[in-house]
């Protein structure tokens, strides 16, 4: 807000022989946000994760928070619609995606302080790195330029539009709010063939190794357990590049087994280890092997 203050009062030196030029700014961004993941099987269909998010508004934030949204990708709105969405009591959501925003109809359930469960969503896809996005409730919805002499303008407008427009609006890649990191369900590992007699592609491990990056860089991992997972993606790499698929799949089998021992000693989280587990599953599931001719 320091930056955006500045720019407000050289606009003001800079129009100050004209008409007054009155700038509101918009504050969606005057809040602490704390984001718990969680991610399980559905009892009813196995084949489906259950993501659920709790929010806490921390007791030192300036506002209420009034948006919320999960993607796994940079863009606003990105994400692929999911399965099934569930909004907390007082909040709304957009069918079938993963963004939610307060009912303007009630007062807000998330004010400094507050902790909200709720946000719900159903998916096939496996977990995977991500991001959440929140914005605060403004009292003052969005910026609005005028003079004393009730003449508006439209350059003088369009200026300061513009300039909002570099140094607020744009301040994350999704908008005015806050970011992080968080788990959400991402595509599947790609298991595309790189030869006409296998189902082993270098893009299955390279997928696996970069998902481990990624926890690793999240803190979502001890450099001890980031080891002996990398190790073991390049035995089972190892094995298949040379043929040996039953030998690939019995390490990528002996991973699950260290992914779950890791998590139990508290070496990874869960956000590494749902990523990591489910999808070592699914690579070990589909591979497949034989020799030309056969």
């Amino acid at each position: 807000m320091k930056k955006t203050i500045a720019t407000l009062l050289f606009i003001s030196l800079l129009y100050s022989q004209r008409p007054q030029v009155i700038i509101k700014v918009p504050v969606k961004d005057n809040f602490e946000l704390k984001v718990i993941a969680s991610c399980s099987l559905d009892t009813v269909d196995t084949t489906r994760f259950i993501f659920r998010y709790t929010l806490i508004n921390l007791p030192t934030s300036g506002q209420p928070v009034r948006f919320f949204e999960i993607t796994n990708d940079t863009s606003k709105f990105a994400c692929e619609p999911a399965d099934t969405t569930i909004a907390p009591q007082n909040w709304r959501k957009f069918i079938n995606e993963t963004y939610w925003w307060a009912d303007p109809d009630f007062p807000s359930n998330l004010l400094p302080g507050d902790t909200l469960s709720g946000f719900i969503y159903k998916t096939w896809r496996l977990p995977d790195v991500g991001y959440w996005y929140a914005e605060g409730k403004d009292t003052i919805v969005t910026p609005e330029v005028w003079c004393e002499d009730t003449t508006v303008y439209p350059a003088e407008e369009e200026w300061v539009e513009d300039s909002l427009n570099k140094i607020y609006y744009k301040k994350t890649p999704f908008g005015p709010g806050k970011y992080g990191f968080t788990l959400v369900s991402g595509p599947f590992p790609p298991m595309i063939p790189s030869r006409p007699w296998g189902h082993y592609p270098d893009s299955a491990f390279i997928h696996l190794r970069d998902r481990l990056n990624k926890c690793k860089q999240q803190g979502w991992v001890t450099p001890h357990a980031y080891d002996e997972i990398n190790r073991l993606i390049g035995h089972a790499w190892n094995h298949i590049d040379n043929g040996r698929v039953e030998q690939s799949k019995s390490t990528l089998t002996r991973l699950l087994r260290t992914l779950e021992r890791l998590r139990e000693q508290q070496k990874i989280t869960d956000e590494a280890f749902y990523i990591m587990f489910y999808r070592t599953k699914y690579v070990r599931d589909n591979l497949w092997y034989h020799y030309p001719g056969k």
